[in-house]
């Protein structure tokens, strides 16, 4: 039996304690997506490209997913400051980092129930609040990637010679983009109104009926108010096209150190293919299908070989993992802290 003395006593905290097994938690689970996304691609080739990158190109990746980040906190901010939830900036961003590090490794996006969970828990913010802006975000997700995909997908039958089928799935991409994004528009619109009816239907489910009730009041108020607001939904639906078109120039800049040159509207369609994967993901992180769509993307049209369109991807998906789990590692520490325990904490430390 461990006896702690006086000194650890005073010091012991099982929060500290839990913050700090979590963030042991990430960080062994992220290595464990590290190392296996390492002997999947060989750990040799990849040696050999970090090395041809340097610490320069590394870092360059960084700033780029930081980048990212900061817009996708900053759209989160908005929708929530919008409905009067006045959280802070920084707060979110450490929420969203351990959002975003989570979902490299959970299936089927299980992150972004942290996004739901830590500021109803911190801030008393509604479930359905949160869960609204997150459908919406999904939304906007989708259709930035089919529009970059449409566009990319124009322009390089516009550039390059292809294979009459290569060609023929080109020329019908931007179309299908369209018919997808006309397709998500209505099936949102069609999607509220269903929920309407099915709440109606299980009115006789008392308890169940005044939960979801609750949810779905906060839910439906919150997407009215993001609806009225249309300087919101057209800024935020900038910063998804924003986020999508940076996470493509991180992938092409990868593609540039290790020695490719391949013009920058065949890495956004190829890029396309593979940030999709994020949205609907088979597998935790999306690892190996986001790597295997930019590549299939990659081949078909250009002359890079199969093991350097993989390779490229691969680098680039690797540096992300080790970038969010030391920003989530930082961003946990201490942040499920009550705002009460929060002041007293910064008291002793004065």
């Amino acid at each position: 039996m461990t006896v702690l003395t006086k000194t650890e006593e005073d010091n012991y905290s099982p929060a500290k304690e839990t913050n700090k097994l979590k963030q042991f938690i990430i960080i062994g689970l992220m290595i464990a997506v590290f190392l296996v996304m390492l002997l999947y691609t060989g750990i040799e080739k990849v040696y050999d490209a970090f090395l041809e990158i340097g610490l320069a190109g590394i870092l360059l990746v960084f700033v780029i997913y930081f980048t990212i980040m900061l817009l996708r906190t900053l759209r989160w901010a908005l929708f929530l400051w919008t409905t009067d939830n006045n959280l802070s900036f920084l707060y979110l961003f450490r929420v969203a980092m351990i959002s975003w590090a989570q979902n490299a490794f959970l299936p089927a996006r299980l992150g972004d129930v942290s996004r739901l969970v830590l500021p109803k828990k911190r801030y008393d913010v509604a479930y359905g609040t949160n869960l609204s802006l997150m459908i919406i975000e999904k939304v906007q997700d989708v259709i930035s990637l089919f529009l970059i995909l449409g566009v990319s997908a124009f322009l390089t039958v516009q550039t390059i010679d292809l294979s009459d089928e290569i060609t023929f799935l080109l020329k019908i991409v931007p179309i299908i983009s369209i018919l997808v994004i006309i397709l998500i528009a209505v099936l949102t619109v069609l999607g509220q109104q269903v929920l309407d009816i099915t709440l109606g239907k299980i009115a006789f489910f008392e308890t169940l009926h005044l939960k979801l009730s609750n949810l779905y009041q906060n839910y439906r108020e919150a997407t009215i108010i993001y609806a009225k607001n249309r300087r919101i939904l057209a800024l935020t639906s900038l910063f998804a096209i924003l986020v999508s078109f940076i996470e493509a120039i991180g992938i092409y800049s990868v593609i540039i150190m290790v020695g490719h040159s391949i013009p920058i509207e065949h890495v956004l369609l190829a890029a396309s293919f593979g940030l999709l994967t994020f949205i609907f993901p088979l597998l935790p992180g999306s690892t190996g299908t986001f790597e295997t769509a930019i590549a299939v993307g990659l081949v078909a049209v250009s002359s890079i070989s199969k093991e350097d369109a993989l390779l490229a991807p691969t680098i680039y998906h690797l540096l992300v993992i080790v970038f969010l789990a030391i920003g989530a590692s930082i961003a946990s520490i201490n942040l499920e802290l009550t705002p009460e325990a929060e002041i007293e904490a910064e008291n002793e430390i004065e």
